[in-house]
Parts: structure tokens; C-alpha cells; sequence
């Protein structure tokens, strides 16, 4: 999610927009391991997890080349076409409950367990 990565960029003093880009192509493929600094939850805002979906689901009809009427911008009615029409955001993979990931310590548990190697 992007409020996460926006941490993620902030904490590794990535300037949106100013930086150098291939600080932030680095940053985005190191993976994250047990020992990576964690998000704290309060970043989690209603306010920005909502305006970032919808800024997602703008720049996925953007690159879907669909467009909105112009006499009546709404995100709102954007995401609403993508999710019933195109099933944008329906779940796809197994995961986790999102009501069920804190752990004891307040902690955010994977939503996506690995895959088992064999």
C-alpha cells in the first residue's frame, strides 16, 4: 500500500518528486526481511489509506485508458466502475483477514503467507 511505501521512502530520507530516482528503484527492490523497521500503525489513517485508493484506482484506469465524464470528476464513481465492471480489487490470492492482523504486541502479521518451497 502506498501509505506504507511512503514511510518506507521517507524513512530512507527519499523526497518524493526531488530525489534521485534510482534511490528510489533501489529502495523498492530491497525486499523486506523480519529485521526491516515496521510501519507503525498510526500512519494507517482513514483519510489517507482512502485517498490513496483513490489515487490507485485513478492511475489503473489511467492505464487502462478509461476515462471519467469531464463535466463530473468523480474518484469515487471511478473506483465504483473498476470494482463492478472489471472486478478491480476483488481478492484474488488466499490471505489473511485484515480484521485479523495485529498481533499481541500490536504488530502488523503478513497478509500473504509465503509460498512453501519443496
Amino acid at each position: 500500500m502506498n501509505v506504507a511505501w511512503n514511510w518506507r521512502m521517507k524513512q530512507a530520507g527519499i523526497q518524493i518528486g526531488v530525489s534521485d530516482q534510482s534511490k528510489v528503484q533501489s529502495l523498492a527492490r530491497q525486499p523486506e526481511t523480519p529485521g526491516s523497521p515496521k510501519p507503525p500503525l498510526e500512519i494507517f489513517t482513514d483519510d489517507k489509506v482512502d485517498l490513496h485508493a483513490q489515487i490507485q484506482a485513478l492511475s489503473v484506469a489511467q492505464r487502462w485508458k478509461l476515462q471519467g465524464r469531464t463535466e463530473n470528476r468523480d474518484e469515487e464513481a471511478m473506483r465504483d466502475l473498476l470494482t463492478r465492471r472489471y472486478r478491480y480489487a476483488v481478492d484474488d490470492v488466499p490471505h489473511r483477514d485484515i480484521l485479523d492482523s495485529v498481533d499481541g504486541n500490536g504488530d502488523l502479521i503478513p497478509f500473504l503467507e509465503p509460498e512453501a518451497t519443496d
